[in-house]
């Protein structure tokens, strides 16, 4: 038997936010709420301030997969296979490119001759294109 589709509820604008926080995926959240996803699509269609919580949960999941990847380079929480994987993560669920121009890779030493990466985000409207004429 069909179920009953979920009626839209203002707190749900909060709560998506605060599952996005834990680094949950809509399908998650609409898995866990035992919705189709396609149903949280419909809401941010047709309700601007659950399209506004979707936004606002979607920077705030890709902030805490950043977060994660960032530790994962400065030695944290080693596992075979967890940057690959986190990478493959932010790439497919939140549009990371390996050529993104907003943002900065910087390698260091350690004092043990390891390189490191740190990544440096630039908002959109400080970033320039570098121009032809400039040295690389």
């Amino acid at each position: 038997m069909p179920r009953k589709r979920r009626k839209y509820k203002p707190e749900y604008c909060d709560e998506i936010i605060e599952l996005s926080a834990s680094g949950m995926h809509f399908c998650e959240i609409a898995g866990k709420w035992r919705i189709a996803e396609e149903t949280l699509n419909e809401w941010a269609r047709e309700i601007p301030e659950f399209s506004e919580a979707k936004a606002i949960a979607k920077t705030v999941a890709k902030a805490y997969w950043l977060g994660e990847l960032k530790d994962v380079a400065k030695g944290g929480d080693f596992q075979v296979g967890r940057a690959p994987a986190l990478i493959f993560k932010l790439k497919a669920c939140y549009g990371l490119r390996d050529k993104d121009p907003n943002v900065t890779k910087i390698s260091t030493e350690t004092p043990q001759g390891d390189t490191v990466f740190n990544f440096e985000t630039i908002p959109d409207s400080d970033y320039e294109p570098p121009t032809l004429d400039e040295p690389k």
